[in-house]
């Protein structure tokens, strides 16, 4: 058995914790998923995306350039950005332009913690490193508009 993957980065704790959040309650609630609040914003079942529960909704529609936010710099919506095929600046005008595909996962994000990991400069790196790369630009990209 491997052992457990640390986390020494508190803004990468952060931003896994609401990302499996959001997500595992989106997995089990689903359409039936309460009103989310965010950055001041609520978040409902089909809005603002028509087929996207509230979580799914507050993950696709985070911004890091919501400067009243307390918590901006944590990149809540980062790794769903890196999971889903849509580009929310396309269908929304959403403040990220998400040009990642849907190759990346929750077990390939899970896998490219460790103990080295101080950073998400370095958790970007060994992300990109474990899986051969794969759309590196564009990966890149979305890390530096979320300020990484």
């Amino acid at each position: 058995m491997e052992p457990e993957p640390t986390f020494n980065s508190p803004i990468l704790r952060e931003a896994w914790a609401y990302h499996m959040g959001h997500f595992l309650a989106n997995k089990r609630y689903g359409s039936n998923s309460s009103t989310q609040n965010e950055q001041g914003i609520y978040y409902y079942n089909g809005y603002p995306l028509s087929g996207f529960s509230s979580h799914l909704n507050l993950l696709e529609d985070f911004s890091p350039y919501r400067l009243p936010d307390p918590f901006h710099w944590i990149p809540q919506g980062l790794f769903y950005d890196m999971m889903d095929a849509r580009n929310e600046q396309k269908l929304t005008g959403g403040p990220v332009d998400d040009n990642v595909s849907d190759y990346y996962t929750n077990q390939k994000f899970f896998n490219a913690f460790s103990s080295s990991i101080t950073t998400l400069g370095s958790y970007k790196t060994n992300l990109l490193n474990q899986n051969g790369n794969n759309q590196s630009p564009q990966v890149t990209s979305l890390f530096s508009q979320y300020g990484y």
